[in-house]
């Protein structure tokens, strides 16, 4: 007898369950007042804990630590006599309580007295009462720290303890599994025909989620399947109606087995030549009617009416395979497409695992995905099987020989572990992976986080394939060359995991090395590798909706950075995006005009699983601001557009471009403090070399995942990526709707100047005063990165004259920057000039630069831009142009001087150059307005020696 597999948490729930039992049948045997009193605390205890699992068991990690915590405590009163009875198998986690477990249940019909001798035997709660008492206390202390780190009120759990979708989100439903196995049948009964030459029936079945969170997980429900057929080339659109059945059958003759007429209005036909229903509807395409109706029910295939195509694809291109961008390293591989796709091949697993559908040696080769006739590549992937039998695909000889292997080995539920003499298990055997179809999904995890071919993997990390398609399944290779490329994959990264899981036969197997039998199997896939994919997923895009996936996904463009696909009938739905979650700010826009596109809603709340709240205009604007309360100087709303960046750009080319091409330098560096970065933006994508790091200081747990979920930061990086064009950019995520504490932004810059090496911090935002909790540690960072000359920019406010410069724009070691119109006029929300200080400024109204794409109307705006106001933007500005500057000495400078230029002092010098436009020129509203431009009065109007020899002379004096 083995023990039972348990996941951490079901091994938890059974146990406090039984040790309840226990204690009460030893509580009714016992004479002894302070026994009695100890089983009594302990049955309560157990009580407490079941109440304390059922409450966070849909929201943690399955390896939470506090799970962990008492399942070893627990473990630690179980003695090893439970282990007696069973027979040799590899030591587990917990496999002390797993047999108790076991044990427990078979005896459940036997006598008291039997029980207890079984209990004195297996437990020890300790001889002496401060021993007994020491076990209470440990089960008091975890109580205490799971209330605490999980209270009562799931909206005080801190961001980091769940996904934003885990705590609601229901499993899919099994019976996707039995549809599709019926589904295959009956195709596969139907098809047979005396045509010559013999049709090769192809099938390509659309994947997907499946998930019908309202129906019960086990039972048979009717499901749809979206699939194509071929006789030849061409393929044939086909919808399938799947029908409940209380018992499955695939072979039935019964004439009262017909399907039943249904309000049909017309006679339903058995297809049994499967080639003449498509033949006859491709003649029938000039009416219109493309689209094949089937129904499948008791293991038979009818045929419906026919109905307009839902799904019509250019037929004169050819699909395109995930292999296929995976080789041209295509930059449809987004953050996005990739997570979703990830997500959807974990179901086809789930759903498929031991169908026909899904060969052992299935890979990216065998998902294919179609061109329409709009020219767009839905991301709707279909996986192309042909309509052969069962053990007849073409499957390697190696592996074909470990699948017979494990064909003949008989059923853990039915065989007797004590029949199986241990010294007949070739130990080899024990290496060998029970479940292929996972290990090809490993290995298509890894092609697309890396976004290489698993053979250019293998090369690049010294790992000889062995010829053939097998490779791929062989889960030795393919841990060989994990092994390799998974420092590439954070260490905390879903996919990471995912992969690791999919790879260790150990996932797949009971405690006796036996393979899992079907009902642990499904619960492993989704516990072990879909549900942390799907965590992967929203984690990063939190308005992405796992229950609507299927439809999500379909709406965007793969052969377009994964961008919505647009339609006239997307345009007249409302909301705009029908598919949106009504945590996506879109669903607002569009379910009500009057609400303005807001900057979206804050992730903190989101993991928290607070609804997002619409706000209309007027309701924002009363709200009631603590004065200590950081923010982004972002919230102006001028509307005329006046940026002077064509200007700059021209003179970015004549001093920088032009002698770039000649020579190589290294090049400026930048750090951006801000709410991360969209990087499915067409910007951000296009120019993805350009960002060379990544940290997200908000929510270390997913430190490499930097999402910008209110537009804030990606607006600013758009700006340093078009006034820095050739730098290098780092984005420091520090904040979600606003900033965060003052020591996490200290920990950002130390970060910045020690790891990344930045030559300049660009941070737009501020604090109203100093008095805040931890501002001495970011006073201290800032002194630490003026003192290793890295140059910070920060946002003077938008307070107008209320209020002075913010924090910590008002420090002496940061260049403050103020916000003009194109004209060099103060904003009207820019602070008054402080007298006898470099009060620089620079364009700020107006400003044109990404938006991200989640955020944005794609109808309305096909660019995803946005024009704001503010110092927030005045900031970046002026940042791209100190990295102009700096490129410039670099290029065309001695050593020394770009040193000098690198201070403080020098720059903000040479910046003050610039804004004046001769010797009587006075200061306009007393800033010192920075823009650059080739026109005669403006310093980079001169000549290039003019030029070079003004900056010289400014250092050697600043």
């Amino acid at each position: 007898m083995a023990p039972i597999s348990y996941t951490p948490m079901a091994l938890l729930l059974e146990t406090a369950r039984i040790i309840r039992e226990i204690a009460k049948l030893l509580k009714n045997d016992d004479k002894d007042r302070e026994l009695k009193h100890f089983y009594s605390r302990l049955m309560a205890h157990c009580l407490m804990v079941r109440d304390h699992a059922n409450r966070i068991k849909a929201a943690i990690a399955l390896d939470n630590e506090l799970i962990l915590r008492i399942l070893a405590l627990f473990e630690s009163i179980v003695t090893t006599h439970v282990l007696r009875e069973l027979s040799a198998f590899p030591v587990s986690s917990y496999f002390r309580l797993r047999a108790l477990c076991q044990h427990w249940d078979k005896m459940r019909d036997q006598n008291d007295s039997i029980k207890l001798e079984f209990v004195k035997q297996c437990l020890n709660f300790g001889l002496a009462s401060e021993q007994r008492d020491e076990f209470l206390e440990s089960l008091e202390n975890w109580e205490d720290d799971l209330t605490t780190q999980y209270p009562e009120d799931p909206s005080q759990w801190s961001k980091d303890d769940f996904g934003p979708q885990r705590k609601s989100r229901s499993e899919p439903s099994y019976a996707v599994w039995n549809a599709a196995q019926s589904l295959f049948k009956a195709l596969m009964a139907s098809k047979n025909c005396t045509c010559q030459p013999t049709h090769e029936f192809g099938a390509r079945l659309c994947l997907g989620t499946y998930r019908k969170p309202d129906l019960d997980e086990d039972i048979d429900q009717d499901f749809d399947f979206d699939m194509y057929l071929s006789t030849q080339q061409d393929w044939q659109e086909v919808h399938v109606h799947t029908v409940k059945e209380a018992v499955v059958q695939f072979a039935v003759n019964d004439e009262e087995l017909r399907p039943q007429k249904k309000k049909l209005g017309y006679k339903l036909m058995e297809v049994k030549k499967l080639c003449e229903p498509i033949e006859k509807i491709r003649k029938m395409a000039s009416h219109r009617l493309d689209r094949l109706e089937f129904k499948v029910e008791r293991g038979r295939l009818w045929k419906l009416r026919s109905e307009r195509s839902s799904f019509p694809i250019d037929r004169t291109k050819a699909p395109v395979s995930l292999e296929q961008f995976i080789k041209e390293g295509s930059r449809s591989l987004t953050e996005k497409t990739k997570r979703i796709l990830a997500v959807l091949l974990s179901y086809a697993v789930l759903h498929l695992h031991g169908t026909p559908w899904l060969q052992p040696t299935w890979g990216s080769s065998s998902i294919i995905f179609f061109q329409t006739a709009s020219s767009t590549i839905p991301l709707r992937p279909f996986i192309q099987t042909q309509l052969v039998q069962e053990g007849t695909g073409d499957v390697a000889p190696e592996l074909d020989r470990v699948l017979k292997h494990e064909e003949e080995d008989c059923d853990p539920d039915d065989c007797d572990p004590d029949e199986i003499d241990p010294d007949d298990v070739d130990p080899d055997d024990l290496v060998l992976h029970h479940c292929p179809p996972v290990v090809a999904l490993a290995v298509m995890l890894m092609e697309l986080y890396l976004a290489t071919p698993f053979e250019m993997l293998a090369k690049k990390y010294g790992v000889d394939l062995p010829d053939g398609i097998q490779n791929r399944t062989l889960s030795i290779d393919a841990d060989l060359v994990f092994q390799g490329c998974k420092s590439e994959i954070p260490e905390n990264s879903q996919f990471r995991y995912a992969v690791e899981k999919c790879l260790d036969p150990k996932t797949w197997q009971d405690e006796n090395g036996m393979k899992l039998d079907n009902q642990m199997l499904r619960t492993t896939i989704y516990q072990e590798v879909v549900w942390p994919l799907e965590d992967e997923l929203s984690q990063a895009f939190s308005y992405i909706s796992i229950d609507e996936l299927d439809k999500i996904a379909q709406t965007l463009d793969f052969g377009s950075w994964g961008q919505s696909i647009q339609s006239q009938q997307a345009a007249a739905c409302s909301p705009p995006n029908e598919f949106a979650s009504p945590h996506d700010p879109q669903y607002f826009v569009g379910l009500q005009g009057y609400i303005q596109q807001t900057e979206a809603h804050a992730w903190g709340r989101l993991v928290a699983d607070v609804p997002y709240i619409a706000q209309r205009p007027e309701q924002k604007m009363a709200r009631k601001v603590d004065y200590k309360e950081s923010k982004f100087f972002d919230d102006e709303t001028l509307s005329e557009d006046h940026s002077p960046e064509d200007d700059f750009q021209k003179v970015y080319e004549e001093f920088v471009q032009k002698h770039l091409q000649n020579r190589l330098q290294s090049p400026v560096k930048i750090a951006i403090l801000d709410t991360g970065v969209d990087l499915n933006h067409p910007d951000m994508d296009a120019r993805d070399n350009q960002i060379k790091g990544k940290y997200n200081w908000f929510n270390e747990r997913f430190k490499k995942m930097v999402p910008d979920h209110v537009g804030h930061g990606t607006h600013t990086a758009g700006l340093l990526l078009d006034y820095a064009p050739d730098a290098e950019l780092y984005i420091a995520k520090i904040a979600e709707d606003k900033p965060s504490d003052p020591r996490m932004i200290a920990k950002a810059i130390d970060f910045a100047v020690k790891s990344w090496q930045v030559d300049i911090i660009s941070m737009s935002f501020g604090f109203p005063t100093c008095d805040v909790d931890g501002y001495d540690e970011l006073e201290r960072a800032i002194e630490n990165a003026h003192s290793k000359h890295v140059l910070m920019f920060a946002a003077a406010s938008n307070s107008g004259a209320n209020l002075n410069r913010a924090y910590p724009a008002r420090d002496q070691h940061v260049i403050c920057i103020h916000s003009t119109d194109a004209n060099g006029n103060r904003s009207s929300f820019s602070p008054t000039a402080i007298t006898d200080d470099t009060n620089i400024a620079t364009v700020g109204q107006a400003v044109e630069s990404a938006w991200p794409v989640h955020l944005c109307d794609e109808k309305t705006n096909p660019t995803f831009v946005k024009y704001k106001s503010g110092t927030s933007y005045a900031t970046p500005i002026a940042a791209g142009i100190a990295a102009f500057l700096l490129q410039y000495a670099k290029l065309h400078l001695r050593e020394d001087q770009l040193e000098k230029l690198k201070r403080q002092s020098g720059m903000k010098a040479v910046l003050r150059k610039i804004a004046q436009k001769s010797q009587e020129s006075k200061l306009r509203d007393d800033y010192y307005y920075v823009a650059l431009s080739l026109y005669s009065d403006n310093l980079f109007g001169k000549t290039e020696g003019f030029i070079k020899e003004t900056i010289i002379d400014i250092l050697k004096n600043s």
